[in-house]
């Protein structure tokens, strides 16, 4: 006669060997799991060689167009150890984010808003050696995937040319524009609220609204500045700036 103590041997013997099936089937399961991932690994990483392959010549012609646009700042950017490097591109069929440290790990993403036959690069500042990112500065250049020659650049860019002239050589005189003592500017921000293309004149311009604290007052005056860039040099050409005034015009025009 099988004894109680008998049966309880069996029975966790049978539990036993049930949890034992189930960890070696859950462990084939893993391993299944890890080689579809390895291989999802290793087609996305081919996926983003044949990019890297096939962009890289628009890449490097954005990058030279800014450089030789640029020459100062690049130069001011290398010695600081910061380098341009493209970090983006937008195709009719499909988007890449690129980390230029790893180039061949791309974010794939949905098709950008570019017409057939050309492409979109993205620029951005690295630190050299390390490729981390320097800022949030980016600028976008159309090329031509026929040539690989730049078709044109950006709002961005416009944007960024427009910013940059406006701390090196407007800034450091605003309190002449807004009537009040050196000194007196306490701070300011800024929003854009246009920029356009003007083809008769192949010259951009870029509007964007100033507003500044005072010191001693709670009166927030605005200035209006409208850059005008070179569609070919990307050099500022001119620069417009409005009388002070006191309602913000962002909601007006947007």
């Amino acid at each position: 006669m099988v004894s109680r103590k008998q049966l309880l041997y069996a029975a966790i013997t049978a539990v036993f060997l049930v949890l034992l099936v189930a960890c070696a089937l859950n462990y084939l399961a893993l391993q299944s799991a890890n080689q579809e991932l390895d291989h999802y690994k290793q087609q996305h990483r081919e996926i983003s060689k044949a990019v890297m392959a096939d962009y890289l010549p628009d890449m490097q012609a954005a990058k030279m167009a800014w450089v030789e646009a640029h020459q100062a700042e690049y130069r001011a950017l290398n010695n600081e150890g910061i380098i341009v490097e493209a970090d983006y591109v937008s195709t009719p069929y499909y988007s890449a984010a690129i980390d230029p440290a790893d180039p061949y790990h791309m974010i794939l993403g949905p098709p950008g808003d570019v017409e057939a036959g050309d492409v979109k690069i993205g620029l951005g500042q690295y630190y050299d050696g390390n490729y981390t990112r320097a800022s949030g500065w980016s600028v976008t250049y159309v090329v031509n995937r026929s040539s690989h020659s730049v078709a044109g650049f950006t709002s961005v860019l416009v944007q960024n040319v427009a910013y940059k002239n406006y701390v090196d050589n407007v800034r450091p005189d605003i309190h002449v524009q807004l009537g009040v003592s050196e000194g007196s500017v306490t701070g300011d921000s800024a929003v854009t609220l246009d920029t356009s293309y003007i083809a008769e004149s192949n010259t951009w311009i870029d509007v964007t609204e100033h507003k500044y604290w005072l010191k001693n007052t709670d009166v927030n005056p605005y200035l209006l500045v409208k850059t005008y860039v070179d569609g070919d040099t990307e050099q500022v050409t001119g620069v417009d700036i409005s009388r002070p005034y006191y309602t913000s015009q962002a909601r007006i025009m947007h």
